[in-house]
């Protein structure tokens, strides 16, 4: 037998996603590469999926061919994987990779050649995501021609790589969250126009002063000027909603000047289609308040506007603790807004979801399998797993 088929044949022990059959032909399949004591859980720490151990081997995994990658937390085994494949012939890395869309990594500690290593095997990348990653500007440069070669459609960013990295690629949509964030002075310092983006969603930056919701209004007109669609979390103005006088003032400046459609907002650049506003409104109070936001939009004659409330995962109905506002001409964005975030019950979806934004070529990569794996070492994985559940 040679190294190839024992290779292929050793046994691996994966974590899996129950379902009723592990050999059917499945759309979208998301594996995660991180340490075994980090099996069924999301980057929190949160159980996300049922699943169990199972015993299988490495021609099994290739064969499942994932569309989403996302690597996690410190000790994960991408080294390890990433030397099994220099050992398996080119044509089968190609074809294991040949669905990839989106790759995320969240508080991983690889490294950049790592890194560099499974981009350099990847064809069809649509998304990049990351947070708390401990990369260099030199570092982000050396990625560059590999975004620019997979001509990568959509990001998520948490850290400034505005001059560096985003304004060399053609990025269509824009992500801005954490962990850290962005500040807004390194936005306003960007020399950069980001021609290209239709969509910006804002969740979280890397927070200065009060201000940084204003400022950031002042700037979204000049660095994105194509901008079709925005939305807006709350929590960077404040993350408890009220109704007053800063509230008025940046619903003002953030969206009754920027609707072109409107005749007296005419001489503005932007031509914004859909904007929506996520809050978290888990009391009457809040939810007042939030009201109160969408009855401002709606006496501008701003068109469509609705507002829609949801509980988020693990609570039950009748526990509504967020609030999607939208408004906008283009209807098949805020059909899908609302399927992202209402019917998703999520207030912070990640690209996953995101894409869709893009166009109607881009579907949700909303797996309906995952497969965790944990290393080579079986006995380890299997030791590894039981120290979690005691």
């Amino acid at each position: 037998m040679g190294a190839n088929d024992t290779l292929f044949s050793n046994p691996i022990v994966v974590w899996m996603q129950r379902c009723g059959s592990y050999v059917e032909s499945i759309p979208n399949v998301l594996l995660r590469i991180k340490h075994p004591t980090k099996f069924g859980e999301d980057t929190r720490g949160i159980p996300d999926y049922s699943g169990e151990l199972m015993d299988v081997n490495l021609e099994l995994i290739m064969s499942f061919r994932p569309t989403v990658i996302e690597i996690t937390h410190s000790r994960n085994p991408l080294s390890n994987l990433n030397k099994a494949l220099e050992n398996v012939e080119d044509n089968k890395v190609k074809e294991f990779f040949g669905r990839v869309k989106l790759l995320s990594l969240d508080k991983a500690d690889v490294s950049l050649s790592d890194l560099v290593f499974l981009l350099q095997r990847i064809s069809l990348l649509e998304g990049f995501s990351f947070s708390e990653l401990n990369f260099s500007q030199k570092d982000w440069k050396l990625l560059l021609p590999e975004f620019q070669r997979l001509n990568i459609r959509a990001m998520d960013v948490s850290q400034d790589i505005l001059n560096s990295v985003l304004d060399k690629l053609n990025v269509e949509l824009i992500k801005l969250s954490g962990c850290p964030g962005i500040k807004i002075s390194s936005i306003m310092a960007c020399s950069s126009t980001f021609v290209t983006v239709t969509s910006l969603i804002v969740q979280e930056l890397d927070y200065t002063n009060d201000r940084d919701a204003e400022d950031l209004i002042t700037c979204i007109e000049a660095k994105f000027p194509r901008l079709k669609a925005l939305i807006w979390d709350w929590s960077i103005v404040d993350p408890a909603v009220t109704f007053d006088e800063r509230s008025r003032t940046v619903i003002s400046g953030l969206f009754l000047k920027w609707f072109c459609s409107l005749k007296i907002y005419a001489s503005r650049k932007l031509n914004l289609q859909c904007f929506a506003i996520v809050l978290y409104t888990p009391c009457n109070d809040t939810k007042y308040a939030s009201g109160e936001l969408a009855r401002l939009l709606t006496e501008a004659e701003l068109p469509f506007v609705r507002l829609y409330r949801f509980a988020s995962k693990g609570l039950s109905k009748g526990h509504e603790n967020f609030t999607v506002i939208s408004a906008g001409e283009d209807s098949e964005t805020r059909a899908k807004v609302h399927s992202i975030f209402v019917d998703g019950r999520t207030s912070a979806p990640d690209l996953r979801y995101l894409l869709q934004l893009i166009d109607d070529f881009s579907p949700p990569l909303n797996p309906v399998r995952v497969v965790e794996f944990g290393g080579f070492d079986a006995d380890e994985v299997k030791r590894s797993f039981s120290s979690k559940e005691q």
